[in-house]
This record gives C-alpha cells, sequence and structure tokens, in this order.
C-alpha cells in the first residue's frame, strides 16, 4: 500500500476533475458500518470524488472509494483552507470523537459545507449525503443578484453581455443560419467525418462549455451552451452564449462585469424550445436538469434550418471514454442528469427531425446513428 506523501498530510492532495464527498475518521473502525453505503453512493454518482482521511495511516477502502492522506496536521486552519480548496467538497461525514472536529467544523461554517455525524442509521445518512451532493448551489446568495438591480451595474452588465430577448432576435443575431452543426464533447466530436468538416461548410457552429478549447477542432463556435461563466470568460468573442435559466444568467453576468463588449447571452428557459418536451412527458426533466446538449439540440431544431450536423453526442456510452483526450473523467452523467431521461429525449428528437421533411439530418457517432 503506497504511503502518504507529506504534500498530502499538508491538504495538498492530489486534484481530480468534480466535487467530493469527504469522510473524516479516526481509524479503520469508523468506516465499517458506512462501507456499504460508500460503495452505493460511488457507484450512483460516478462523477463525486468519495475522499476518506483518517488520523491513524493509510488502509484498504471500498470499491470507488479513494484514501488521500491521513490528517496529523489538519488542526491547522492553513492545511484545511488548502485542503477544502484542492477537493471541493459537497459534504463532510465526520465519526465522532475526531481529532480535528472543531477545526473541520469551523472551517466547514465558512465554507458553507455541511457536516454529517456518523451514526448508524445508514439509510438516513445516505440521503443526507444525497441532498448534499446535490445542493450545488449552496454558496449562491440573494445579496448577489440584488446587485443587478442597481442602475449602473445592470447597465455594465448588459454592455458586457448584450441581452437576446426571444427566438427571432436570436435567429436573427445569428443571421437566420440554415446550415447549423452541433458539436457535442464526446468522442465522436473528434472522429475522422467531423475532421473532414471546415467552419465554411456551416452557418453556424454551435458547441458545448469550454473543454474542446485546447482541441484544435472547430474552436470559433457562434453559439455555446453554458453551465456557467468559465466559458463566457475563456472564450473570445463575437459568441452567443446560452445558459439554462435566469437564476444562472444572473450569476453568469455578476460574474462577467469586467469584459469587453463582443459577447451576447441568451436564456433558454425564455425561448420555450423545452415546452414540447415537457408536453410529450408528463414530467419533462422531472427532478433533473437537461444537459446543455439537449437544450443545444432543441434550439438547433427550433430555428428550423435546411441541415443539422450532429457530432459529439455520445450520451457516455462510447467505449473510448466521456471526453477525447480525458482517461480520467468518469463515463456517465453527473448527478443533476438522469440517463433514461436524456436517452428517450435524445430518441424522440432524433425521430422528429428524421421525419421533418424540411431538415436535412446528419449523425455522426454510434451512440445516435444506433437510436
Amino acid at each position: 500500500m503506497r504511503r502518504s506523501t507529506l504534500s498530502e498530510r499538508l491538504g495538498w492532495v492530489q486534484r481530480r476533475k468534480g466535487r467530493s464527498v469527504i469522510v473524516w475518521v479516526r481509524s479503520e473502525e469508523d468506516l465499517a458500518p458506512i462501507r456499504g453505503i460508500l460503495a452505493e453512493l460511488s457507484r450512483e454518482h460516478p462523477r463525486v470524488n468519495f475522499l476518506i482521511v483518517s488520523e491513524s495511516g493509510l488502509f484498504e477502502c471500498p470499491s470507488g472509494v479513494r484514501q488521500v492522506s491521513h490528517a496529523p496536521f489538519a488542526v491547522l486552519k492553513p492545511v484545511l483552507a488548502v485542503f477544502f480548496s484542492r477537493t471541493r467538497p459537497q459534504a463532510i461525514l465526520v465519526a465522532k470523537d475526531v481529532r480535528s472536529h472543531r477545526a473541520l467544523d469551523h472551517a466547514a461554517r465558512r465554507q458553507r459545507v455541511p457536516v454529517h455525524l456518523l451514526h448508524a442509521d445508514t439509510a438516513s445518512l445516505k440521503a443526507d449525503v444525497q441532498a448534499s451532493i446535490l445542493n450545488m448551489d449552496r454558496k449562491y446568495t440573494a445579496t448577489l443578484v440584488r446587485l443587478l438591480s442597481i442602475p449602473g451595474i445592470r447597465r455594465l452588465s448588459k454592455r458586457s453581455l448584450m441581452p437576446i430577448a426571444d427566438l427571432n432576435a436570436l435567429a436573427g443575431a445569428l443571421r437566420f443560419p440554415q446550415r447549423i452543426l452541433c458539436l457535442g464533447n464526446g468522442p465522436s466530436s473528434e472522429a475522422d467525418e467531423v475532421r473532414a468538416l471546415a467552419d465554411a461548410d456551416f452557418d453556424a457552429v454551435f458547441r458545448v462549455n469550454h473543454r474542446w478549447l485546447d482541441r484544435s477542432i472547430f474552436t470559433r463556435p457562434h453559439m455555446v451552451f453554458a453551465a456557467g461563466s468559465k466559458p463566457v470568460r475563456s472564450i473570445a468573442p463575437p459568441c452567443i452564449f446560452c445558459v439554462q435559466d435566469a437564476q444562472r444568467a444572473e450569476k453568469v453576468r455578476l460574474a462577467c462585469l469586467h469584459l469587453a463588449q463582443g459577447r451576447s447571452l441568451v436564456v433558454a428557459e425564455d425561448l420555450g424550445i423545452l415546452d414540447h418536451w415537457n408536453q410529450l412527458e408528463a414530467d419533462g426533466f422531472g427532478s433533473f436538469a437537461p444537459t446543455n446538449g439537449s437544450v443545444m439540440l432543441s434550439l438547433a431544431q427550433a430555428l428550423k434550418p435546411r441541415h443539422i450536423t450532429v457530432a459529439g453526442v455520445d450520451l457516455f456510452s462510447d467505449a473510448q471514454g466521456a471526453y477525447p483526450g480525458d482517461a480520467g473523467t468518469a463515463n456517465a452523467y453527473g448527478v443533476f442528469h438522469s440517463r433514461e431521461k436524456e436517452l428517450e429525449f435524445t430518441r424522440r428528437w432524433v425521430r422528429a427531425v428524421s421525419t421533418d421533411d424540411d431538415i436535412d439530418l446528419r449523425l455522426i457517432g454510434h451512440a445516435l446513428t444506433s437510436l
């Protein structure tokens, strides 16, 4: 078994993409009652990192769970600050009487991370952890939103991100595209068929988030479907960005006040592009959110072009993994998305567009062509 390094003991643990659930115990004995639910949670949420910190050395962990260090220096506030920064915890499970409890509890309150005491009621504990995993907006406060009601800040936000109000205005901003490329981030986004295409083949290129920026293929999209502000800050203008709801739009605006002009922002829920799906399904996406890929496909159809090409929408089912050049990310949907809902939506979307005599549809990638 590997040894814990000094840098790990000082909080500088190896970073892995995604957020974490931390289990802080005195020894392996504290872990015994919850080994089962940890294994279940890691299977149910493969994009979440389940990390164990022990105060008495390293030991064997449940499947899907890894031990990052033991913690002789964890009572020091700077060590915990580094540890929290590296692991980005969604929740902390802590055993009774751990030496670091007071410092850990103080640091967690400052970061607004919920702390759950390990106890025998594993079903209740599992429910608490799942609720914490799903609570991504714990740091979001109404105070920041109220800033946008200040006239000067509101004007500045509109200057850095010009709002687009409706579908007609968006179509005009895109110059009424007739040939649209919808490019997700899956392995088929870099298939030979895609590499044979060129920007000139399309009136509009749609992409999702920003992980493709260093992949040297279709890196100047007309429109990007973003989960947060990082794509907006990372992608050079001119570009139109789409977020899913008004709350997310306000957070993006506040984070991008400093940006120069040349970017626009549209809110998907204002366009009504998922209304048709919600009418077909009694609960739409239910308690889950659609992926940005699904929003992208819905918008492409709503713009009524003559031709749509779709690639890189591999539904996390490609044998090559989640993303090209990335062996570390779990090949699975995040906690806010449902594989069943996404498959059903994509299947219905392909069927609807394929039978539309006014739209020529080209699908690239086994996940789509096999639907």
